[in-house]
């Protein structure tokens, strides 16, 4: 192999497990902000199976990727670029969710300067707060810990999980939209959806989902 193939590989790798870890970590930060905000214990899940956020691992992944160039900038510089890119891709992941699926997980309404609910100028500070510590602090000991992982049990771990994640992710897909359809009085079609309305009925999804909200019912 390659010296090039190889690197493309461990960029692959990192990427992954910077998903990984990312959504991890982001279930518990919201899961602590939820007691925090409500002063209870609830869930915070992004899809059906494990802690996880899908939306925090890919932020992750993000704020590498457009940091790791500014690493020898300021704190200043990194902090403005994350708020931005933060905000724009909750913006954008919120319109997804909604154009595709018909709910929405949050509405930032309430908060000032808010753009149409789907980013709020407090939650693009967080962004930037969290980029900065994140590249700072908590980016050099998680890449070294990717490595060790990496090292020791390289690709196998590593697919078995991007494997679960996307059986999870189409498994999420399939029962969320089909509650949209539930929520909108439209009856089970397919054997696929009386196997869904089954196994995956409203209350289970209120508990797993408890900010998903349908739009425009």
């Amino acid at each position: 192999m390659s010296i090039t193939k190889a690197k493309i590989r461990c960029y692959l790798y990192k990427g992954i497990w910077i998903f990984i870890i990312g959504g991890i970590v982001g279930y518990f930060i919201e899961v602590l902000y939820g007691i925090m905000k409500k002063g209870a214990l609830e869930s915070r899940q992004g899809m059906l199976y494990g802690p996880f956020s899908q939306i925090y691992g890919l932020g992750a992944l993000i704020i590498v990727i457009i940091t790791i160039p500014l690493i020898r900038k300021s704190n200043k510089w990194i902090f403005s670029i994350c708020a931005i890119f933060g905000g724009l891709f909750e913006f954008i992941c919120s319109w997804i969710q909604e154009f595709f699926w018909g709910v929405q997980s949050w509405d930032y309404s309430p908060f000032a300067i808010s753009l149409t609910g789907r980013t709020s100028l407090i939650y693009m500070v967080f962004w930037g707060v969290l980029g900065v510590f994140f590249i700072r602090y908590v980016y050099p000991k998680i890449s070294l810990f990717i490595d060790r992982i990496i090292d020791k049990v390289g690709g196998i771990i590593t697919w078995i999980l991007v494997i679960f994640l996307i059986f999870d992710a189409v498994l999420t897909t399939l029962t969320v939209n089909r509650w949209a359809e539930r929520q909108n009085g439209v009856l089970a079609q397919t054997f696929c959806d009386k196997l869904v309305d089954i196994y995956y009925p409203d209350d289970l999804l209120r508990d797993i989902f408890p900010q998903m909200e349908l739009v425009n019912k």
